[in-house]
């Protein structure tokens, strides 16, 4: 049996009047769903180009007053693939508009940039090329992602 696809991503945000218009800056647009669930959050919803879902979740229940670190069981990133280098290169374009700080593009053949909110305080990690940022794309303070390259603007 093969595996399926992908369907959606939720991560959770501390406060989601803070974190939804980054996102609809970030995904250049608004969401398809936004609405507070009987089973006690309110999310905003993206349908993402391949119609993957991309939703930001606040609970009732507030989270813990801590800063995200990749280190803690959970979520480490997402990851967002772009089509080809120009396409990345037009993503870093966009993540320099937003004021996303990001150690460019990795690598010659890789497609990726790793990126963070400013408001993420990220430690640096150490690795055989050199230092590195770890803490990756665009959560406000409990999560983030790497390779933030959604293909659609």
């Amino acid at each position: 049996m093969a595996f399926p696809a992908l369907n959606h991503i939720a991560v959770t945000v501390r406060d989601i009047d803070i974190s939804g218009p980054w996102y609809r800056n970030l995904l250049g647009g608004d969401p398809i769903v936004d609405e507070h669930t009987d089973a006690g959050f309110r999310h905003l919803v993206w349908l993402l180009p391949g119609r993957t879902l991309f939703g930001i979740h606040q609970h009732d229940r507030q989270a813990p007053d801590e800063k995200f670190s990749e280190y803690r069981v959970g979520l480490d990133h997402v990851g967002f693939g772009c089509a080809n280098r120009a396409e990345l290169e037009d993503w870093v374009t966009r993540l320099n508009e937003l004021g996303v700080e990001h150690g460019g593009i990795i690598g010659a053949s890789r497609r990726q940039i790793h990126a963070r909110r400013r408001a993420v305080s990220a430690p640096s990690r150490k690795t055989r090329e050199g230092p590195r940022r770890t803490a990756p794309v665009v959560q406000r303070r409990r999560s983030a992602r790497r390779a933030a390259c959604p293909s659609s603007a």
